[in-house]
């Protein structure tokens, strides 16, 4: 009785299409709680972005924005079509967080269930105050293909894969910075090819070059590109529901975190010198109470936590 009603009986189809309406509803939701209301301001801002006219540095993470423009396409031949833009964003941020649903269960079993998916599901539209981006959902299902490969190649170091080179490749036209931070995991997971480390730190400083000097050479930041005076008075942090939240996980759990901290450094060092500098990055350059740029940082914590897990197995058989 109970593991029905816990679901692992459930045929593969039943938890398929209860994950998409999971998914639904979270790009749903976070679509009405902070855009709908003002649709007539926000879409012509995306709109300039997917026409490739938009300003920085929304204009340089081109990739998902191009496909984005390619399912409106698609959704102008419906004749039913009366939204605009509102539904090629959904069904963009909708089957790119499904799909993360997927390859979050597929690659961490050990640590994710699919309680898990729901609580990501449940948390995702709060992750988008101060800063909605449909394209949050994207950056991370690259990063966990990025994540992916990497593993891969830690797990089969004898073997050349060039997949990390193309999934961080990707990630570069949809987020440099976050590439960059990949590349670093990849360089620091891995015993790969020096030659092939190189091409992954160089290939996302190409890219932001090609994006801000060849393609959008003409695109002005609306904001300030340096942020830490703001960011030091804390009004932005303090302002933010979730920052009360994120400081009562942090309180709550503060010695899995430090012991989570001390290992990463102790095991890979790189990895975790490139996840401080990532950090520290968003009180530079960004503002941290948008906390939809943690969520790449996610497949690299549920990768570790996975192998932390699995290392006992391993050693006992």
């Amino acid at each position: 009785m109970n593991e029905r009603l816990v679901g692992p009986s459930h045929s593969r189809g039943l938890i398929l299409i209860a994950t998409l309406l999971g998914a639904v509803f979270s790009c749903w939701a976070s679509y009405r709680m902070h855009i709908l209301a003002i649709e007539e301001f926000a879409l012509p801002i995306l709109d300039a972005v997917i026409k490739l006219q938009g300003r920085a540095p929304d204009q340089y993470r081109v990739l998902p924005y191009l496909i984005i423009s390619a399912i409106d396409s698609l959704a102008a031949m419906l004749p039913m079509n009366t939204h605009g833009l509102r539904v090629p964003i959904l069904v963009f941020d909708t089957l790119s967080l499904f799909l993360c649903a997927l390859l979050l269960r597929a690659n961490f079993p050990r640590v994710v269930s699919q309680n898990f998916v729901w609580l990501l599901f449940l948390i995702y539209p709060f992750l988008m105050f101060d800063g909605y981006r449909p394209i949050s959902a994207f950056i991370l299902l690259i990063a966990i293909l990025c994540i992916s490969t990497i593993i891969w190649a830690r797990q089969n170091v004898s073997a050349i894969s060039p997949w990390p080179l193309v999934a961080i490749l990707v990630l570069s036209f949809t987020r440099a910075d976050i590439a960059m931070l990949y590349a670093l995991v990849y360089l620091g997971a891995t015993k790969a090819p020096m030659a092939l480390k190189i091409t992954a730190l160089i290939t996302p400083l190409v890219a932001q070059y090609l994006l801000t000097r060849v393609f959008f050479p003409e695109a002005e930041y609306f904001s300030a590109i340096v942020m830490l005076q703001e960011n030091l008075r804390g009004a932005f942090l303090l302002g933010s529901p979730l920052t009360y939240l994120a400081i009562a996980l942090l309180v709550y759990y503060w010695q899995s975190i430090a012991a989570f901290t001390k290992q990463l450094f102790k095991e890979l060092p790189i990895v975790g010198l490139a996840l401080a500098g990532y950090l520290l990055s968003l009180l530079v350059i960004a503002m941290p109470n948008e906390y939809r740029l943690f969520l790449p940082l996610l497949p690299i914590v549920l990768w570790r936590i996975e192998e932390s897990r699995s290392s006992p197995q391993r050693s006992s058989t």
